[in-house]
């Protein structure tokens, strides 16, 4: 196995910033950012999931792709063919904390000087877990929480039972304070809806009793068409934003929103005038997903728009360039726009 070289800030940061803004077809590097799935296993069936609404079609319940996790043998293959790194984001569509092997892999990142991060619902978060990802050196935890309230969030985090992950959160923040440990930081994640926008400020509020640093939210994409009507209204996000912008600053939490309800689904018309993106997730943060497929960025889930290329049976140096991500790249920053980059609600 080899060693994986350390990046320096200053190394990271001249990367990012001529990959951001160069975005050539060929990357003269390899990426310094990795979305890399753990495990497709899930202990919810949240009602906003596209993995939920993938189960819910005829014969998908059989499928291995959503029954799966990532071995520490798989994880230090993929590890190895990566080069110099400097976070890894250990999640995609299942529940990380169903993986058993997760604080061994983030262990293993922290050795080689790698940061990690995952989102997770927290409802697993027991307290011998929680002190595992401590002890690990875990150096970010986002959790999602889609409301203030037991009824919104039950309502949405199907299965999920709202005090015990508010506990969870608590008992994980006290276990910090014991062992005098700075890390893993806290982020909030809320996916906005029709059903819990008018929870989005008492959200922010409840972020900073947990102690979390970072609010992160957006318009929910909703997985199939027939949901559209949970889309935010997008003058009342537009208004409650700006609201929430202020609260946060008042409680000193970074607030992030991102992504539009405008853009979440597109019609027709609006597609056509879509050709380009400023977009950047491809020279900087590709996907790879618990079965070994790489796509473009977390966003894109199928192996098809990449041609099926796959780090166990080829190198990742030989995908990063290969000639349909050249060509992905190239659409995307000279037109015509991939389809599957049509309906981002990030589109820029």
């Amino acid at each position: 196995m080899t060693s994986n070289p350390v990046v320096s800030s200053s190394q990271f940061a001249l990367k990012y910033w001529y990959a951001s803004i160069a975005r050539p077809e060929v990357m003269p590097f390899l990426p310094s950012i990795i979305h890399l799935e753990t495990t497709t296993k899930c202990n919810l069936a949240c009602t906003i999931c596209p993995r939920t609404n993938s189960l819910n079609k005829p014969g998908s319940k059989e499928d291995e792709r959503w029954n799966k996790n990532l071995s520490l043998e798989q994880f230090q293959e993929i590890l190895d063919q990566l080069g110099s790194l400097r976070y890894v984001r250990l999640h995609g569509f299942g529940e990380p904390l169903m993986n058993p092997d997760l604080s061994h892999m983030i262990s293993l990142l922290s050795s080689r000087g790698i940061d990690a991060e995952f989102t997770t619902n927290a409802s697993l978060l027991s307290q011998k877990k929680s002190e595992a990802l401590i002890r690990s050196n875990l150096s970010y935890l986002t959790v999602s929480i889609d409301g203030a309230t037991k009824e919104v969030y039950e309502n949405i985090r199907t299965n999920a039972r709202f005090k015990n992950v508010i506990g969870n959160i608590l008992e994980l923040r006290r276990l910090k304070e014991k062992l005098n440990k700075k890390r893993p930081h806290l982020r909030i994640n809320m996916v906005v809806t029709s059903e819990n926008i008018h929870e989005f400020l008492d959200t922010i509020k409840l972020a900073k009793v947990l102690g979390a640093a970072e609010f992160r939210a957006s318009p929910i994409v909703p997985p199939r068409e027939d949901l559209g009507w949970m889309l935010p209204d997008p003058e009342l996000w537009a208004q409650t934003s700006k609201e929430a912008k202020i609260l946060a600053r008042s409680l000193r939490i970074h607030l992030v929103c991102s992504g539009s309800p405008n853009r979440a689904i597109n019609t027709q018309a609006e597609s056509k005038s879509k050709t380009i993106s400023r977009c950047k997730q491809p020279w900087v943060a590709p996907y790879i997903r618990v079965d070994g497929f790489v796509t473009p960025c977390c966003n894109i889930s199928g192996s098809d728009v990449l041609g099926n290329k796959n780090v166990f049976l080829q190198d990742f140096r030989m995908i990063w360039n290969s000639d349909e991500f050249q060509r992905f790249r190239r659409n995307l920053k000279f037109g015509p726009l991939p389809k599957d980059c049509v309906n981002c609600p990030n589109l820029k």
